[in-house]
């Protein structure tokens, strides 16, 4: 079995900015979350995972991110557990820079058009000089070692999951609940069908139905 801990990105100081959630076993890990890219200027921790220990984080933002994500890692795997955040792994896909806001010109909307069309070039970034051409091949790479894993789900939001996800496997009508839109797209990752990706709101949205999320999983369950 593949390490994907070997895919995952470090700091400055060779710390891990992103990974599993626990210290557990590669092949215990099931789930993927994917999100754009850190609300601060110069990331150096891995900030959600020191949320999530209560060391330094994100605070009341953070925790509202992992209360999100635990419901839907349940939804994902069929099971209520309180300690499925044990399974799970979480990146952003560009992970240096960031405002609380995406913006058109910045290090996620380079690396998203990268991965979409390379473009063979290396481009600077905030207060470091990143090789975006790299940074896209390495996040394909890393999609593409999931093979090699035991991770089956990818949660991810909608401008990612239109990149990775395979059109002619997207189900649109899976639904949470037709009111409010609150919904689900289920695709498979375009680099292996096995996988799944669904894609939700960002999990800080105020659109995020933390009850909606309770009937679906009850649903899926059953």
């Amino acid at each position: 079995m593949f390490d994907i801990t070997k895919d995952f990105i470090r700091n400055d100081a060779d710390e891990l900015m992103e990974g599993l959630l626990y210290d557990v076993p590669t092949e215990s890990v099931h789930v993927l979350f994917v999100l754009r890219e850190p609300d601060c200027e110069n990331e150096q921790s891995f900030w959600l995972r020191n949320t999530l220990h209560g060391k330094t984080g994100r605070g009341k933002n953070g925790n509202k991110i992992l209360n999100t994500f635990t419901k839907l890692a349940c939804f994902a795997l069929g099971k209520e557990d309180a300690d499925i955040l044990k399974e799970c792994a979480f990146i952003n896909l560009y992970p240096y820079d960031g405002k609380p806001r995406v913006e058109k010109d910045c290090g996620f909307i380079q690396t998203l058009n990268e991965i979409r069309n390379p473009a063979g070039k290396t481009v600077k970034y905030g207060k470091r000089e990143i090789d975006i051409t790299k940074l896209a091949a390495d996040r394909i790479k890393l999609f593409k070692h999931l093979s090699d894993t035991n991770i089956r789900h990818i949660i991810t939001v909608a401008d990612i999951f239109n990149c990775i996800a395979s059109d002619d496997a997207c189900d649109s009508t899976v639904r949470i609940h037709k009111k409010n839109g609150q919904q689900f797209r289920i695709g498979s990752l375009i680099y292996d069908n096995r996988i799944s990706v669904y894609e939700y709101y960002h999990p800080s949205a105020r659109c995020v139905n933390y009850k909606l999320l309770d009937d679906a999983i009850a649903r899926r369950i059953i």
